[in-house]
């Protein structure tokens, strides 16, 4: 499978069949999906959401959703996802979102994979500006959005209903500029 992106410990590529055991399992793990607004998803639910990946692998203009497997170097494995979504918009706003796998945390593997999805987005989609959005709680997403250069514009308290609890969201954000000149 050809490669999108490469970082230093990452390839980023489009989901294949072969990912999709590695993928139902962090689809399905409580403690990774403890932050997001689905999961953890039952086997049906995976094999669902997993052909939604499968079909949104294509880098493609015009297309609204790129989802790219994470695989780690070292070990050959499905280290997790990234994805860039709402590309396809007048404004040229996307959002990314990003899930490492269990043993994968710890390494700046997330900030790694993130900032080759923003170049993807900036470089290869002409987006204008990126957005991020975490669970308040989450923070070890709010850093990597931090590191990635990413400005915090929003601390929504309590705004979301999520698993039978209010949620807080922060959100983070960066222009095409501001990317660029922190690369330069």
């Amino acid at each position: 499978m050809t490669a999108l992106a490469r970082t230093p410990s990452l390839i980023l590529r489009p989901f294949t069949d072969a990912d999709f055991e590695a993928a139902a399992a962090m689809m399905g793990d409580p403690a990774l999906t403890r932050f997001l607004h689905w999961g953890p998803r039952t086997p049906e639910q995976s094999r669902e959401a997993f052909a939604k990946r499968r079909a949104g692998g294509a880098a493609v203009p015009g297309a609204d959703y790129l989802a790219l497997a994470l695989v780690d170097k070292a070990s050959g494995a499905l280290a997790g996802e990234v994805s860039l979504m709402q590309m396809a918009n007048a404004d040229g706003n996307g959002e990314i979102g990003y899930i490492l796998a269990a043993g994968f945390h710890g390494r700046g593997l997330g900030t790694e994979a993130a900032r080759a999805m923003m170049a993807l987005g900036f470089e290869a989609f002409g987006l204008r500006r990126i957005t991020a959005t975490c669970d308040a709680r989450n923070a070890a997403s709010a850093r990597i959005m931090e590191k990635l250069g990413m400005r915090r514009e929003a601390h929504f308290v309590k705004n979301a209903w999520v698993k039978g609890e209010w949620t807080s969201a922060l959100v983070y954000a960066v222009l095409a500029e501001e990317w660029r000149a922190s690369i330069d």
